[in-house]
């Protein structure tokens, strides 16, 4: 009986050639900003637990009304996102929500695509931080990256990953993107 679902190269797409082979559950950690006040800037630190590295390759999220039942179309906001345990961010500045989120609230929420998965480390911390640009607005924002938990060797272990393994997963999830857009 196999316990977790194997990372092979049918993932080749999304998973680098180093960590292939490993034992991979598909994921998702979650922020919640409920709510996320008008005006307000607020912080939500997701720990990544310390049994296996976490590799994003997609988020979604979702703005409602604060009574949970009315989707909310356009969030002025400002988002930032950091990997604190290899003190990066994912972006060189705060950028508006919806240039991160694609642009319209739907049932499936907003979706973003990573140009290339972002690898967290077991153990560390990844923070997103919203500021929200509403004058008097109260919204609940809720935000699920999803993508696999990787139970293998860390990151260190695996080495860096080549210039064409990341322009194969980065092509590969254009294709994806392009097909669920219907293009």
């Amino acid at each position: 009986m196999v316990p977790a679902q194997i990372a092979t190269p049918s993932y080749a797409a999304l998973l680098p050639r180093g960590i292939w082979g490993q034992i991979a559950d598909s994921f998702d950690y979650v922020a919640e900003f409920l709510p996320i006040v008008a005006g307000a800037s607020v912080n939500f630190d997701i720990g990544i637990q310390n049994d296996s590295d976490f590799l994003i390759v997609q988020a979604v999220a979702q703005v409602t009304a604060t009574d949970d039942q009315t989707s909310v179309a356009f969030f002025p906001a400002l988002v930032t996102h950091t990997d604190t345990g290899a003190g990066r961010n994912l972006e060189s500045r705060a950028q508006h929500f919806h240039n991160f989120f694609a642009n319209g609230a739907g049932a499936a929420g907003l979706v973003h695509y990573l140009p290339i998965p972002k690898l967290i480390d077991r153990g560390s911390q990844f923070s997103v931080r919203l500021q929200s640009l509403f004058a008097a607005t109260n919204v609940n924002v809720r935000i699920s990256y999803q993508g696999f938990k990787l139970f293998g060797p860390r990151r260190s272990d695996v080495g860096a990953y080549s210039p064409t393994d990341l322009v194969a997963m980065a092509r590969a999830l254009l294709e994806k993107a392009a097909i669920a857009a219907g293009g």
